[in-house]
């Protein structure tokens, strides 16, 4: 019966996960059941390979050889299924993990944590958004507990974190203090901030200042810290008494479901569409800009729209361009789909699962109109044989099998001004196990492509691609 009401409750949560906290940039964080315990897992290219011989010196070393994945939180299933206190990092202060519905809550007050992209000395950045019952949060004990706590094994410190089971009490408890923190009067953020621009020293003598440096050192993009590091240091501040006065909204890290490519079985496959598994790829973006972050997380699907249906257009200037200045790209398109009378456009989407100061998660970074076919892949990039790659650390060259008319994302900090310009989808020669190997070309001046590369470990868990 136990082991029915855990699969039951947290099969359906396993799955991938994006820290809300690490904003713009994200980490991806994998959520599954294993021996008996709910696992945490954050994901760390293993391109840093000083961050992968700590790891391995620590022993319980997981790799797919793409991606490291080091534990960053844990929590044992108890007697009646029932999900005891789980710990972050290894610490002693113990956290409760919830889904949002169990918050109940429309909208959600959110502080990014790694919001510092122009170095200013001030990671920390507020945002409001809409709920959704597929996401979850880590959300220390203290936030559960209300004046009437005994420290009995009946309050929330020793509480279920199963929807089903858990007490009303402590369920009203949660909310009303999620409405107390709304009802507080906003904080500024920057009075939180105890250092200069560039400072980071630790002070000795402020907790709240030290706190925040190790923050500011952690998720700087400059910096050498990873993974479990980073969460560390939000999970810090987030227990300092300062900062809990200081801020209007509850003291939890918030994790954003990542949904599976979408399942368009009336896809009709042509010859002339690229044969691209959907999933989750790695693609490098400007590691002279980007420092570790550079290896971003996309989702590749395929998307196909019916341009008899009223509305359309629209449909596809928002989900494949962002809603985004691209005039050009989407008059050409519909003018290819009446010329050539076909009913239907076919486009292959990457989307950002982790960004970056530009282009941040849940964006559209690339696509490509793949059915119908332009005669040429771009009239502004001329047809090219061979493309430039550096994922490897060193240059190289890589042959083009195949092209496809691609538009590109740009913008300026922060998603400002955001456009759309010309690009190409590659088929690249296959890689040395004999798997198809894609990319995207960006410049054609500068001639580097991104390699897309897929993730390994996505394969062992078949629910992804449900």
């Amino acid at each position: 019966m136990d082991m029915y009401r855990i699969l039951h409750e947290w099969s359906k949560r396993e799955g991938f996960y994006v820290l809300e906290q690490a904003s713009p940039w994200g980490l991806l964080c994998l959520l599954h059941l294993e021996k008996g315990k709910l696992v945490g897992e954050v994901l760390t290219p293993t391109a840093f390979q000083e961050h992968s011989q700590r790891l391995r010196a620590r022993g319980d070393y997981r790799s797919d050889g793409l991606f490291d994945r080091e534990v960053f939180f844990e929590a044992k299933f108890g007697k009646g299924g029932m999900l005891r206190n789980g710990s972050v990092c290894g610490g002693e202060d113990a956290c409760s993990v919830l889904s949002e519905e169990m918050l109940g809550q429309d909208r959600l007050d959110v502080v990014y944590m790694a919001n510092d992209v122009f170095n200013q000395g001030q990671p920390l950045h507020s945002t409001a958004r809409k709920s959704s019952e597929n996401n979850i949060a880590l959300m220390m004990e203290g936030e559960l507990r209300g004046p009437d706590d005994d420290g009995s094994g009946r309050d929330a410190r020793s509480n279920s974190v199963n929807s089903r089971w858990w007490p009303l009490r402590q369920l009203q408890r949660i909310r009303h203090r999620l409405v107390d923190r709304r009802l507080r009067p906003p904080s500024d953020l920057n009075n939180l901030t105890f250092f200069a621009p560039g400072l980071d020293e630790l002070t000795g003598q402020n907790p709240l200042a030290d706190s925040m440096v190790r923050l500011w050192k952690a998720q700087n993009r400059t910096h050498n810290i990873f993974g479990s590091e980073i969460i560390q240091s939000m999970w810090d501040l987030l227990h300092n008494d300062d900062f809990q006065r200081g801020m209007s909204i509850p003291m939890m890290l918030n994790f954003q479901y990542v949904d599976g490519p979408s399942q368009n079985k009336d896809i009709r496959m042509s010859e002339s569409m690229p044969v691209i598994r959907p999933g989750l790829y790695c693609g490098t973006y400007h590691p002279e800009m980007y420092g570790k972050y550079c290896n971003e997380i996309l989702l590749l699907e395929y998307r196909k729209y019916d341009v008899r249906q009223s509305g359309v257009w629209d449909r596809i200037h928002a989900e494949v361009f962002n809603s985004q200045e691209s005039d050009e790209a989407l008059r050409r398109t519909e003018a290819l789909a009446e010329e050539t009378g076909n009913d239907e456009v076919v486009f292959v989407i990457g989307r950002k699962v982790t960004g970056d100061m530009h282009v941040p998660a849940g964006k559209s970074t690339f696509s490509a109109l793949v059915h119908p076919l332009f005669p040429n892949p771009n009239p502004e990039l001329p047809d090219i044989r061979t493309a430039q790659s550096s994922d490897s650390g060193e240059d190289s060259m890589l042959q083009v099998i195949r092209q496809w008319h691609g538009f590109g994302t740009v913008a300026y900090p922060i998603f400002q001004q955001p456009s759309t310009k010309p690009g190409i989808l590659l088929q690249l020669e296959n890689d040395s196990d004999g798997n198809h190997r894609f990319g995207f070309l960006w410049d054609r001046e500068m001639n580097e492509t991104m390699v897309l590369k897929w993730l390994p470990i996505q394969d062992r868990y078949h629910w992804f691609h449900k």
